[in-house]
């Protein structure tokens, strides 16, 4: 379901693109009923990303009484288990559009938290074309948004390379961090002799030194834990689950909340603090779904 802005555009343009999925949405979707899923889900994180486009929009609003008029409006679109989130820079400069899209990606993440509803995500920065009726997003920060999403072992929003070009040194909202990613090992290819023999030396290779379950990167990523009121209830967001994979998102993710909150934030021009952004987002939230109702 799109946001459907005054920007009805299928041009090409330059804009940060941000692609989050909720973890775990497979095993609600076989635990939950269609309407249960819908409600608690679904109309959940729609109604969140809703509260997420209000908080941003409040900023773009201000920017305009301070002669700042160049500020596009927020696009999202739900599928799935799914978000995407695309802000064209138009004339705006291309930090003041990350600087948004980090604030967006923050608010969304850390309240979704609080609904139990962990997302996993990246921001990328590139030349889109987009439209709204057929509903289509395409470009090549679409593609490096989406693969390092999937590679990322945790809930939380890492910044591309693209992204991070334009991120201004002073943004107190993004911190580096040692990202969990999954691991891979390259593979011999091929048919005949040869390749069954290099296939041979692999499974050899795997069962002397197994490959790490995953690797840390050092990335940008979105500072959200400061957005999040109060400590997420992690066995929830990750649904009591034993498997060995799930026990290492959330305990990557548990550690980098915590290690956040104790180092404290690098503000730096916040319009809200964390408080404030989490009290604006909930009555944002409970207003909404009670329209919904």
């Amino acid at each position: 379901m799109p946001n459907r802005s005054e920007r009805p555009n299928d041009e090409p343009v330059a804009g940060a693109f941000a692609m989050l999925d909720i973890l775990g949405f497979k095993e609600r979707l076989v635990s939950m009923a269609l309407p249960e899923l819908r409600d608690k889900v679904v109309g959940a994180l729609v109604t969140s990303a809703a509260a997420a486009h209000i908080i941003v929009s409040g900023d773009r609003e201000r920017a305009a009484r301070w002669g700042r008029t160049e500020l596009a409006a927020l696009d999202w679109a739900y599928f799935s288990d799914s978000i995407v989130l695309w802000l064209p820079s138009g004339a705006a400069d291309a930090r003041l559009t990350m600087t948004s899209m980090i604030y967006a990606c923050e608010i969304l993440v850390a309240q979704a938290m609080w609904l139990n509803l962990p997302l996993r995500g990246a921001i990328a920065y590139g030349e889109c074309a987009f439209s709204h009726d057929p509903i289509y997003y395409v470009g090549k920060p679409i593609i490096e948004a989406y693969r390092t999403e999937q590679a990322q072992e945790w809930a939380g929003v890492a910044v591309c390379e693209s992204a991070a070009a334009h991120v201004h040194p002073s943004e107190g909202r993004v911190v580096k961090w040692r990202v969990p990613m999954k691991a891979s090992r390259s593979r011999s290819v091929g048919v005949g002799p040869r390749a069954r023999m290099h296939a041979a030396v692999d499974c050899i290779r795997d069962a002397i030194a197994p490959p790490p379950a995953v690797i840390e990167k050092e990335m940008m990523v979105v500072d959200w834990p400061w957005a999040c009121q109060p400590t997420p209830n992690w066995n929830a967001c990750f649904l009591n689950s034993t498997d060995a994979s799930v026990v290492r998102k959330r305990t990557y993710t548990a550690t980098f909340f915590e290690k956040r909150r104790k180092i404290g934030p690098a503000r730096g021009g916040s319009v809200f603090g964390p408080e404030q952004d989490a009290t604006r987002w909930r009555e944002l939230y409970e207003g909404s779904r009670a329209a919904r109702e």
